[in-house]
């Protein structure tokens, strides 16, 4: 059986983020929001929520390249404070940007701010004293999607299998892994397509690094599989 609740009306203040739900047994929770306006194009953006034990106190969010693109940041604990990298810089400073969120309360960050001032492009970087949850609101070409972002202490995986959308005008594939696992990748058997040199380290965190790999030759309409021989 289901049971579903919605918003009560189109205002942010009226929507369901900040929603505390619990259970006497597991249960699964999945939101959504339709008809999300941005470029032109209604779409339908959500993800299912992680539970409240798999949140964490670190994070790290990709840019698209949208200028609408941004996280939500939920406390999970009263006084939270969150840092960020810090804007305009290309040093590894941390900004402050709320040192009292509370429970069921929100912060949005437009990563547009803080990833591409004075054409400085690095991921979002995103650290909290306590765990919170963090929601990337995201897309391309004017279409909006949304997902929940793992925390940084998650394992990740050894190996991802990606099969393209066919005819898709697009394939953008974005990896995430420690500094000392860039020059262990294997794509789809080729331990030469994935250059360590490729990678980027992360503003406000050295120890991870990434990479996106754009549309082309190997992301052509066969599955692939990226691996690492190291890490995850």
């Amino acid at each position: 059986e289901t049971f579903s609740a919605k918003s009560c009306g189109q205002e942010a203040s009226r929507h369901l983020g900040g929603t505390r739900i619990t259970s006497t047994k597991p249960i699964a929770v999945n939101s959504t929001d339709d008809s999300v306006l941005h470029g032109g194009s209604k779409d339908a953006v959500g993800d299912q929520i992680l539970p409240i034990e798999f949140a964490g106190t670190e994070y790290i969010a990709i840019h698209n390249g949208t200028n609408f693109e941004g996280v939500y940041i939920y406390a999970l604990e009263d006084g939270t404070s969150v840092w960020v990298n810090e804007a305009k810089t290309e040093t590894n400073n941390m900004e402050q940007i709320t040192s009292n969120l509370n429970i069921g309360e929100v912060k949005f960050v437009p990563m547009y701010n803080y990833c591409y001032s004075n054409k400085i492009k690095s991921p979002l970087y995103i650290k909290a004293d306590k765990p919170i949850i963090v929601f990337q609101e995201t897309g391309r070409n004017g279409e909006s999607g949304g997902t929940m972002l793992p925390q940084l202490s998650c394992t990740g995986s050894e190996k991802a299998v990606y099969k393209r959308v066919p005819d898709s005008k697009e394939c953008v594939i974005t990896i995430i892994t420690r500094s000392e696992f860039v020059n262990d990748f294997v794509l789809n058997g080729d331990d030469t397509a994935i250059s360590g040199a490729d990678f980027t380290p992360v503003r406000g965190h050295n120890t991870w690094s990434y990479l996106k790999i754009t549309e082309g030759e190997p992301l052509d309409d066969k599955p692939i599989s990226i691996a690492n021989k190291s890490g995850y």
